[in-house]
């Protein structure tokens, strides 16, 4: 049975549980483990297929869009297009669009402050047209 319910260091003022002795520097207990520090998650990741973002349909291809359009792009510093020479895998909006939703959205959905940039095809590019779904499985507190 420990000497002391609660133990102390003397420097930091860490608390350390029940123990026979405290300690007078931190060099003595070492660093004191952070909040949440060893706790463990496990999450199951699945590669699924973008969707039409107008039907829900899979995806057959991607639209980018610039903000300001190509010529404003290159001048502004928040768009991922900012003085650069080759902007078409620049990319400040992306639109996923199935077939039918493609014909009919090419240049009707130009978000506002927006200018188009490219369009990819899945059968080009399939990479593009994968994204992670993340769902967390079980959680395990750490031991305080």
């Amino acid at each position: 049975m420990a000497k002391f319910e609660q133990t102390s260091c003397s420097q930091c003022g860490g608390e350390f549980g029940p123990g026979d002795s405290g300690y007078s520097h931190c060099q003595d207990h070492g660093p004191k483990m952070l909040k949440g520090e060893g706790e463990r998650v496990v999450i199951e990741k699945t590669r699924v297929r973008r969707s039409c973002g107008y039907c829900g349909e899979p995806a057959f291809y991607q639209n980018t869009y610039l903000a300001d359009g190509d010529t404003g792009a290159r001048n502004n510093p928040a768009s991922s297009a900012y003085r650069k020479d080759d902007l078409s895998w620049c990319s400040d909006f992306d639109d996923y669009l199935c077939p039918d939703c493609h014909q009919a959205n090419e240049t009707d959905n130009v978000p506002d402050g927006h200018g188009w940039c490219s369009t990819f095809q899945v059968d080009r590019f399939p990479h593009m047209f994968l994204r992670w779904d993340e769902r967390e499985l079980e959680t395990e507190k750490a031991i305080s």
